[in-house]
Formats: structure tokens, C-alpha cells, sequence
């Protein structure tokens, strides 16, 4: 029959288990800031991929209507 696990056992697998989910955190942490550093400069690409699209756009129809 197994025995009962102590205060003591109980504590020190908490520690470890506490100290583990720390070193998670800190690693997720870190990739979620790399991932929005990335998106923002999807996001940049995105916006001026648009804004050249609308000056030739522009252009296009201006020099279709002068």
C-alpha cells in the first residue's frame, strides 16, 4: 500500500513544480514578444503594400481623366 505523502514532500514538489511554470512563463513570455514584433511588421508591410496600390491607382485614373 502506498503511503501517504508528507507536509514536507508535499512542500518541495510544490518548489519544483512552482520554479518549472516560472521558466515556462518567462519562455512563453518571450516568444508572444518576438510574435507581436513580427505581426507589427506584417502589419507595416501590409499598410504601405495598400497605400502604394492606391497612389498608382490614382495616378491611373488621373491621367485617364486630364
Amino acid at each position: 500500500m502506498a503511503s501517504k505523502p508528507t507536509v514536507a514532500s508535499v512542500y518541495t514538489d510544490l518548489k519544483s513544480h512552482e520554479k518549472m511554470c516560472e521558466e515556462r512563463w518567462k519562455t512563453i513570455f518571450n516568444e508572444t514578444s518576438d510574435l507581436k514584433h513580427e505581426i507589427r511588421s506584417v502589419n507595416i508591410q501590409l499598410k504601405s503594400g495598400l497605400g502604394i496600390l492606391v497612389v498608382g491607382m490614382g495616378s491611373i485614373l488621373s491621367a485617364q481623366l486630364f
